[in-house]
C-alpha cells in the first residue's frame, strides 16, 4: 500500500477510535451491550426510542404505546425473562424477531447499562 493512502486508512481508523471512545465513556459497556446497543438501533429504536421511553417515531402513532424502558416500574419485574421472551415471541403490537440467543442477550444487557440506570 502506498504511504499516502496507508495514512489515510490510519488516521480514519484514528478518527473512528477517538469518535467512540468520547460517545461511550470508559468501562460503561461490554462488548456485548455495544452489540445490544448496534441491534436495539436497528431493531427497536424506531418504536421504543433513542432513550428508551417508548417515545421512537413509529411508536408514538401505535396504541398501546411501546414499554418505555425508563419507568422503574419495568425494572421491578423479571426483566431477564421478560425481555428475551418479548423479542422472542413479540408483545401487543411488537413483532416477534428472529435473533439468535446471543443478539438477545446483548441487547437485555445494553437495555440494562443504558435504561435501567436511568430508572434508578
Amino acid at each position: 500500500m502506498e504511504k499516502p493512502r496507508l495514512w489515510r486508512v490510519a488516521a480514519t481508523a484514528l478518527s473512528v477510535a477517538l469518535t467512540f471512545a468520547l460517545l461511550v465513556p470508559e468501562g460503561s459497556w461490554s462488548a456485548d451491550a455495544a452489540l445490544g446497543k448496534k441491534l436495539f438501533d436497528e431493531k427497536c429504536q424506531a418504536c421504543h426510542g433513542v432513550k428508551g421511553d417508548g417515545r421512537g417515531p413509529i411508536g408514538l402513532s401505535l396504541t398501546p404505546k411501546p414499554t418505555n424502558f425508563t419507568n422503574p416500574r419495568f425494572w421491578q419485574g423479571n426483566d431477564s425473562k421478560e425481555i428475551p421472551d418479548a423479542i422472542r415471541k413479540g408483545r401487543k403490537m411488537m413483532p416477534a424477531f428472529d435473533l439468535k440467543d446471543d443478539e438477545i442477550a446483548a441487547i437485555g444487557e445494553y437495555m440494562r447499562a443504558e435504561f435501567g440506570k436511568a430508572a434508578k
